[in-house]
């Protein structure tokens, strides 16, 4: 019952061990009151297909408690 952004691109993310791998990403985005949120998947860029499935899975499920 919100409206919400999204985005989906690609882009290198830097890891733990000084490499920089492209990565898929998915980005979903809404106001509630005064506040955004903002929740991000990644994935590496071969498994986009896969992990879009599951990250919008969870970006449809996902709710805000009081």
């Amino acid at each position: 019952g919100r409206d919400i952004g999204y985005f989906n691109y690609t882009m290198a993310v830097p890891d733990g061990l000084g490499n920089e791998p492209m990565r898929a990403l998915e980005q979903y985005m809404w106001m509630e009151n005064d506040k955004m949120f903002t929740v991000t998947f990644n994935s590496p860029v071969e498994l986009t297909d896969y992990y879009a499935q599951i990250a919008r899975m969870f970006a449809e499920g996902f709710e805000i408690l009081p």
